[in-house]
Parts: structure tokens; sequence; C-alpha cells
């Protein structure tokens, strides 16, 4: 499976297609970044925004994500949602870090913001701290306020370091496709992937096959 992103409204996700071990992740630390204040950071507080136009100034974002505790399988699928707060159209990309981002927090700015390349509205590809596109970019239309922007992972194994995953959102070059920006809604940003079953669940697993088997010799 190749990384990938679909654009869908939130009210529309077919929740039922989701395996019965499915577990989502709440985003933990979120951020944004501007180039025209580099040093300085860019807690709006209502929304994370994600910018880039033609002339004008750039911002990007990064979610971190904390599994410690939630037994995910990092050899499975999974996928990475953010949900739109208004209408407005700008074409992104998204990225995850190769490396851990301890020192991540919201006071995070355009120069010191890892693996960021300061010198465009692209991540570090090369160098000691870098990141990789997941899929290619999305051209998101200036839909409606809650739609889904979701990209998938084909395996969260490259991207977990010490159970945290890092996320980062730039926006790409399209005068066509930008009415100001991407708004975020702050806090509601989710990671989606699979549970390992714990230890009880497999038991019972076990007993209802057991159980099949038996019916099956009678």
């Amino acid at each position: 499976m190749k990384n990938s992103h679909i654009l869908s409204l939130l009210a529309l996700t077919p929740a039922l297609m989701l395996p019965a071990n499915a577990a989502i992740a709440l985003v933990e630390t979120e951020a944004f970044v501007r180039d025209g204040a580099p040093d300085t950071d860019q807690v709006e507080g209502s929304y994370i925004f994600i910018k880039h136009h033609p002339g004008g100034s750039i911002r990007q974002a990064y979610f971190q994500f904390d599994l410690t505790g939630e037994n995910a399988d990092l050899s499975q699928a999974a996928s990475f949602s953010m949900f739109l707060q208004s209408a407005r159209s700008q074409e992104i990309q998204v990225w995850a870090l190769d490396q851990a981002y301890d020192t991540f927090t919201v006071g995070a700015t355009w120069n010191n913001a890892q693996a960021n390349d300061t010198t465009n509205n692209e991540m570090l590809t090369t160098g000691l701290l870098t990141a990789t596109k997941l899929g290619s970019s999305i051209a998101v239309p200036g839909t409606n306020a809650g739609d889904e922007v979701e990209v998938s992972l084909a395996s969260l194994a490259p991207f977990v370091f010490g159970n945290k995953i890092t996320f980062a959102v730039t926006g790409v070059e399209n005068a066509t496709n930008n009415t100001g920006g991407l708004r975020v809604e702050p806090g509601i940003s989710q990671l989606d992937f699979v549970a390992v079953p714990e230890p009880g669940s497999l038991a019972l697993l076990g007993l209802a096959g057991f159980g099949f088997i038996l019916r099956r010799k009678r």
C-alpha cells in the first residue's frame, strides 16, 4: 500500500470500514511557524495556519502525536487527519519527520523548527534533520468548515521515535488555489491506527475459534 491522500467530508467518513482493533490518538502538541517572523512563535490560539502565496508570507504547521500506552501496531497502515475551520483553499504537502523531535513545543519558530528549510516553503530532505513527503501534494478546495483532509501511511514504523510521530504540513505555490491559506481547527487533528489486541482479547478470540471448530466437527 502506497502513501496516499483523500479529501472527505467528516460527516461521511465510513466508520464501519475501520477494523475491530482500530484506535485513534488526538494530537498532543501542534504549532505553526512563519517566515515573516522567524524568531516569534505563532500561537494564534483559534486555529493552526498553513499558507503559501506567491510573493507572500509562508506559514507551516507541525503536529505531534504520542503513542505511549496505545499499543500501536507500527507495521500496519495508518492515517493522519486535519479538520478545516473555514472554507479556504490551499495546495499543501504533508511530511513526516525522519527522527525524534523531543524539543517540540507550541513555541516553535521558523528558525528553530526541526527540518524546516528556512529558504523556501519546503522541508529539508538531506542533512542531519530531515522529513519525508507523504504522497503528492493535495489541492484542498475552498469547501466547508469541518471538512477533513486525510493522508494515509503504508506503515508507522519509519516515523515513530520514542513512541512519538511528528507531521509537518507546508503550503505549495499555486496561485489558482489559494484564498488565504488553510485554517485548521486546533486540538482535534487525529491519527487513526491499528492497535495490537490485548492478551485477554486474543484469548477470547481463541476461545471463539475453538468453539467454531467444535461445532464444525459435530
